[in-house]
C-alpha cells in the first residue's frame, strides 16, 4: 500500500477492523501511527476519564446503600421494640383500670343495659329529634304526621 491510510481506514482500525495490509502499512509508515496516534490520544483520555466517574459514581452509589441498609435495619428492631412495650403495658393498665375503679362485670352489664335502651328509645321515636319543629309544622297544617 502506498497511500496513506483514509480517515475511515484509521477510525476502522481504531474499532479493531484491521486487516493485514493495513497493519504492514502501518509498521513502514510513522505518519499514519502518529495519525492514529491523533485519534486515540483523546479517545483514551475520554475513556479514562468515563471510568473514573463511573468508579465514583459506584463509590458513592455504594455508601447511599450501606446508610440506606442500617436505615431499614432500624424498622424492624424498633417495630419489635414498640410492640414488646404494647404486650408489656396493655395487661398492666386493663389490671389498674379494673383494679383503680372497683369496675366489675355487673357494672359494665348495666351500663351496656343502659346504653342499649337509649339507643332503642332513640330509634323508636317516628321523628328525629332534629326534625321535630318540621313535624309540628306539617301536623298543624294537616292534622297528622307524615
Amino acid at each position: 500500500m502506498k497511500e496513506h491510510l483514509s480517515g475511515d481506514q484509521v477510525l476502522e482500525w481504531m474499532m479493531g477492523l484491521r486487516d493485514a495490509e493495513c497493519e504492514a502499512h502501518l509498521r513502514g509508515c510513522p505518519e499514519c501511527v502518529e495519525a492514529i496516534g491523533k485519534v486515540a490520544a483523546p479517545l483514551r483520555l475520554f475513556g479514562a476519564a468515563v471510568m473514573e466517574l463511573g468508579s465514583e459514581v459506584r463509590t458513592r452509589k455504594r455508601a447511599e446503600n450501606r446508610r440506606r441498609s442500617w436505615r431499614l435495619a432500624y424498622w424492624p428492631a424498633a417495630l419489635l421494640a414498640a410492640t414488646l412495650l404494647i404486650f408489656a403495658v396493655l395487661p398492666l393498665q386493663r389490671g389498674q383500670r379494673q383494679a383503680g375503679h372497683g369496675v366489675t362485670d355487673a357494672a359494665v352489664a348495666v351500663s351496656d343495659e343502659v346504653l342499649l335502651q337509649h339507643v332503642e328509645s332513640e330509634l323508636s321515636e317516628s321523628v328525629p329529634g332534629s326534625m321535630e319543629p318540621l313535624a309540628r309544622l306539617m301536623t298543624n297544617e294537616t292534622g297528622r304526621t307524615r
